[in-house]
């Protein structure tokens, strides 16, 4: 079973690794002080079974996961560049650090971000590019500062026009 936390209660699942889908070795290291429950992909939904709330949870989970990627889907189809990097980073603002001039997001390669965003990290480099010219961000290394979210929420109402 693979799990990892972002935050508190926030748990991430990777459900090809839970059902035995997956033919990828995975790793985690814990950043902080964690419980660890070690069980093969065949163990898991016996485990599911014995306990529902784990079940519960696990479903919610997947529900939250499938409900993000439906909403990738979508806008994949709808929305430019520029207005899916700025939903990224507004909903990478709850982990953030509150900082005197703005918020400090955690540490995210360009290469992620693009991943995530279903772009090329050269879109994603340019368009952070941009935004710092303008004030939105700064960057610093893999840490980006939102100076101002608001521009960064209108980005994302533009595309709904």
């Amino acid at each position: 079973m693979a799990a990892g936390t972002s935050g508190p209660s926030k748990t991430g699942i990777g459900l090809s690794v839970l059902f035995g889908s997956s033919s990828e070795d995975l790793n985690a290291e814990a950043l902080q002080y964690s419980y660890v429950c070690e069980a093969g992909g065949p163990e898991f939904p016996a485990i599911l079974a014995r306990h529902p709330l784990m079940m519960a949870k696990v479903m919610m989970a997947m529900a939250r996961q499938m409900f993000r990627l439906e909403r990738t889907i979508e806008s994949l189809a709808r929305e430019p560049v520029d207005s899916r990097l700025a939903c990224l980073l507004t909903d990478l603002q709850s982990s953030s650090q509150k900082q005197p001039d703005g918020l400090l997001l955690s540490a995210m390669t360009r290469e992620d971000m693009a991943k995530i965003c279903i772009t090329t990290r050269e879109s994603v480099s340019r368009t952070l590019s941009a935004w710092s010219k303008d004030g939105i961000v700064e960057l610093r290394g893999r840490r980006i500062l939102l100076r101002d979210p608001r521009r960064l929420r209108d980005l994302i109402q533009g595309s709904d026009r």
